[in-house]
C-alpha cells in the first residue's frame, strides 16, 4: 500500500468490505479515508465491525467468506465544509429546499453545492433544523440524538445497522424535527402519535424491547466526492404552508 500511494499521508485509500455468512444475507461495507494516518484509519474501520461481530453477545457469528477491494492513489483527496446557505426564507410542504454549500480541497480550490432537500407535504408548519456534514459526523449525530440505533440488541440487527453507516465521501443534507422515535425489537418508528408511544415506550417494554430518541430525521440529500469530507453546520428552517414558491433561479 505504501509503494501504491506514497508514504505518509500523501494517499487516498478506498476499500470495501464483504462478509458472507454462512445462513443469511452478505454485508457490504464501504468507505474512503485520507488524512495524516490514511493506513491506520483504513485497518481500524476494517477490524473494528469484525471484531464487534465476532465478539457479539448474542450468538456465534460464522463467516463463509471475507472480501476486501481496497484501492489506493497518491495524493490527499479531502475536503472540508466551509458555510451553507438557505436559498429562501421559508419553505412550503411538499416543495423542495435549496441550500449552497461551499467546500474547499485539501491545499486546493473552494467550490460551491446546491443540495436540494425535499420537505414532506404533510409536514406542519413550524421551525426545523438542516443538518449538514460529512457521512462520519452524521452518524455520530445520529448516535448522539437516536441512540437505540446504535444499541444492537441481536445480530441480525448489528448486520443491518452496519450495512447502513454512510461513508464518508459524500456530503449530507439531513432535515430533523424534534419528535420522539421508539425502537422496538430492531425496527424504527419515528414521528410516533402519543397512543403509539404508550403501547410500544411503555414500563411493560422498557429495557432494550422498547428504546427512545428525541429526533425523527425526514428527508436527506447528498451529493459525493473523490474524497472523505469533514465539519457540519446546522441551519433552521421556517415551513410554512403560505410561503412563496422558490423561483427560477433556486432550482
Amino acid at each position: 500500500m505504501l509503494e501504491s500511494g506514497g508514504i505518509g499521508a500523501n494517499q487516498t485509500i478506498e476499500w470495501t468490505m464483504r462478509l458472507d455468512r454462512v445462513n443469511g444475507p452478505p454485508l457490504t461495507m464501504r468507505d474512503v479515508t485520507s488524512g495524516e494516518a490514511p493506513i491506520a484509519d483504513f485497518s481500524g474501520a476494517v477490524a473494528g465491525p469484525l471484531r464487534f461481530l465476532y465478539g457479539n453477545p448474542f450468538q456465534r457469528l460464522e463467516l463463509a467468506r471475507v472480501s476486501i477491494d481496497v484501492q489506493v492513489k497518491p495524493g490527499r483527496d479531502q475536503w472540508a465544509l466551509r458555510s451553507a446557505e438557505l436559498l429562501g426564507a421559508a419553505a412550503r410542504p411538499g416543495s423542495t429546499l435549496p441550500v449552497r454549500c461551499e467546500v474547499e480541497r485539501w491545499r486546493g480550490e473552494r467550490v460551491e453545492r446546491v443540495l436540494q432537500i425535499a420537505v414532506p407535504d404533510d409536514l406542519p408548519d413550524g421551525r426545523y433544523t438542516l443538518w449538514l456534514g460529512g457521512g462520519a459526523e452524521l452518524n455520530r449525530y445520529e448516535a448522539s440524538k437516536l441512540p437505540a440505533r446504535f444499541r444492537p440488541t441481536s445480530l441480525e440487527e448489528a448486520w443491518r445497522r452496519f450495512g447502513s453507516l454512510r461513508p464518508s465521501n459524500q456530503l449530507y443534507a439531513t432535515l430533523i424535527a424534534r419528535a420522539p422515535e421508539v425502537t422496538a425489537d430492531g425496527r424504527d418508528y419515528p414521528l410516533l402519535p402519543n397512543s403509539a408511544l404508550a403501547i410500544l415506550a411503555s414500563g411493560q417494554a422498557a429495557g432494550d424491547q422498547a428504546r427512545r430518541g428525541d429526533r425523527a430525521f425526514l428527508s436527506e440529500q447528498r451529493t459525493e466526492f473523490d474524497g472523505p469530507l469533514r465539519g457540519e453546520l446546522q441551519l433552521e428552517v421556517m415551513v410554512d404552508a403560505k410561503a412563496p414558491l422558490p423561483g427560477r433561479e433556486a432550482k
